[in-house]
C-alpha cells in the first residue's frame, strides 16, 4: 500500500511504530553497514543533497541535480522529482519480471 506524504515531509511526522520498524531493519544482521549509514542519515536528516551543500559551499546551486528544476531536499528527491520516480519506475518494473 502507498501513501501519498505531504509536499513539506519531514521524518518527524513519520508515526512512531514506523519507525521502529525501519531501525529493527536497518540493524538486523541481514543488511550491510552502507545501507544502515543510508537509513540513519536519512532518518536524520543528514544526507548530503544539494539543499544542505549549498550552507557550506559558494557557488554551489541548490537545484535538483536529476531534474534541475527543484531545490534538491530529501523529500523532493524521494518523493517528488519526476525523473528521480521514473527511475524507481523502471526498477520496479525489473524487479518484477525477475521475480516470474
Amino acid at each position: 500500500m502507498k501513501k501519498k506524504l505531504k509536499k513539506n515531509f519531514k521524518v518527524a511526522d513519520i508515526p512512531v511504530d514506523e519507525i521502529k520498524v525501519v531501525f529493527i531493519a536497518a540493524f538486523s544482521n541481514c543488511v550491510t553497514n552502507r545501507f544502515r549509514e543510508f537509513t540513519i542519515k536519512l532518518l536524520n536528516n543528514l544526507l548530503n543533497t544539494n539543499d544542505r551543500i549549498a550552507h557550506f559551499s559558494n557557488g554551489k546551486s541548490y537545484q535538483c541535480s536529476f531534474c534541475g528544476k527543484c531545490k534538491e531536499s530529501v523529500s523532493h528527491i524521494f518523493f517528488e522529482c519526476k525523473m528521480i520516480e521514473s527511475v524507481w519506475r523502471s526498477e520496479e518494473h525489473t524487479s518484477e519480471l525477475q521475480s516470474q
